[in-house]
């Protein structure tokens, strides 16, 4: 009976269901977004592994669309994660807010949001502080590294179709073809 008690209060506070919304609102956004990352780690693994299959096969021609697919796919998943950021940042917003109010009934300690915002907070990690501090930091410089490697990997797919004659041929090496055709 107790408990039902303290779900009705909690339930007719439209404070503590603000708190609760925006919260849940943080919470899916931050796992959708963590999620969604690892999602595109299994597909950057996947479309490498069949850009490096078409290059040992000396399929130039398939191993370049693999690049371009790995380049699409950092730029989707890039924009995806952005907006997933946005999204957890409105939620975070008011939970700042809401730090600020819980404070003036329990102390400053409870704004841990404020706090870990701080370039001054003792639990920082001192080894370039600045570089990498953030999960969009981590996130984009990853996209960026998964970019750059698939313009690499394009080209050089792309520049060894070209440079073996085989702008034409989707099915393997020139002189392979050629031989059999003699």
């Amino acid at each position: 009976m107790q408990n039902e008690t303290m779900n009705t209060e909690t339930n007719d506070n439209p404070i503590q269901r603000a708190h609760d919304y925006a919260w849940g609102w943080f919470t899916y956004h931050a796992e959708q977004r963590l999620k969604s990352f690892s999602f595109f780690f299994v597909l950057v693994g996947a479309l490498t592994a069949g850009y490096l299959t078409s290059i040992g096969a000396s399929h130039w021609p398939i191993a370049a669309m693999f690049g371009i697919m790995l380049l699409f796919s950092a730029l989707l998943f890039w924009r995806l994660d952005a907006r997933n950021a946005e999204l957890i940042k409105l939620a975070e917003q008011y939970l700042k807010k809401s730090e600020i109010n819980l404070a003036a009934h329990v102390g400053q300690e409870i704004c841990l949001a404020h706090e870990a915002d701080k370039d001054t907070t003792p639990f920082k990690v001192s080894l370039f502080p600045n570089i990498l501090s953030t999960y969009r930091k981590v996130f984009r410089a990853m996209f960026v590294i998964v970019v750059v490697f698939s313009l690499f990997a394009t080209g050089y797919a792309v520049s060894t179709v070209w440079s073996n004659g085989e702008g034409g041929n989707l099915g393997g090496s020139a002189t392979t073809d050629n031989a059999e055709g003699e």
